[in-house]
């Protein structure tokens, strides 16, 4: 009665794969572009996702300003 139904199971796999395939590669492509990696959790909320890909391509690096 209270344990884990196949739907909150297929929640977790998904939330899984997400991290996985999406936020993951993302968090190392902004940490090495000088940004923080945090940053790249919110490609998970529908309409910042675009913003935060907006604010990364045309704002200045952080890590080309340290040479």
């Amino acid at each position: 009665m209270f344990g884990i139904g196949a739907s909150e199971l297929s929640v977790l796999l998904f939330l899984s794969l997400m991290w996985g395939l999406i936020i993951w590669p993302v968090w190392i492509i902004f940490s090495k572009a000088g940004f923080t990696g945090w940053l790249s959790l919110l490609l998970l909320v529908p309409v910042l996702n675009i913003l935060v890909l907006y604010y990364v391509a045309f704002s200045k690096w952080p890590i080309l300003k340290k040479e």
